[in-house]
């Protein structure tokens, strides 16, 4: 997309470059985006929304498996603990202990809550190797074909 817009002038048109977004403005755009992204797949039978918690569908939902399973699911992803008298606890991570050294932040990105938004990237119409770059980039699976296997009842999984 453009950076920018083209003003008239008696010369032709010129570009003005539009300013970098603040770290304010990606937060926002980021929590729009997951916003609808869970919104879409709860509405498409995806996520299921129960009790506070959004957890994957199953589709054999109505099974006694899956009704054991689902508050298990729902503390797994959210990492709190499931059962007990901490039930619903933050479960203690060894990341969320140890102190960073270093800001690792990086300019004009936004993360939150597993989604991260990248707006650092820009090239040049004219540089064809930069564009190609990018566009092999946005347009990768989320996971590598080679990747993904299948265990013997049929269910894929990644490997790392």
């Amino acid at each position: 997309m453009l950076d920018g817009v083209y003003r008239r002038s008696d010369a032709g048109p010129v570009f003005v470059e539009a300013p970098a977004p603040t770290d304010e403005a990606l937060q926002a755009v980021l929590h729009k985006i997951i916003t609808r992204m869970m919104k879409l797949l709860t509405r498409r039978g995806a996520l299921v929304e129960e009790q506070g918690s959004t957890y994957m569908a199953d589709n054999q939902a109505d099974s006694d498996d899956a009704r054991t399973l689902r508050p298990l699911q729902a503390a797994a992803c959210t990492y709190r603990i499931a059962f007990g008298s901490r039930a619903g606890q933050k479960v203690l991570t060894v990341q969320g202990v140890m102190p960073r050294d270093a800001n690792f932040e990086q300019a004009l990105c936004a993360n939150m809550n597993g989604f991260s938004l990248h707006a650092a990237v820009c090239c040049g119409a004219d540089e064809r190797k930069a564009l190609e770059q990018l566009c092999r980039y946005i347009t990768r699976p989320a996971l590598a074909n080679e990747r993904v296997q299948c265990n013997a009842a049929g269910q894929r999984w990644c490997s790392s």
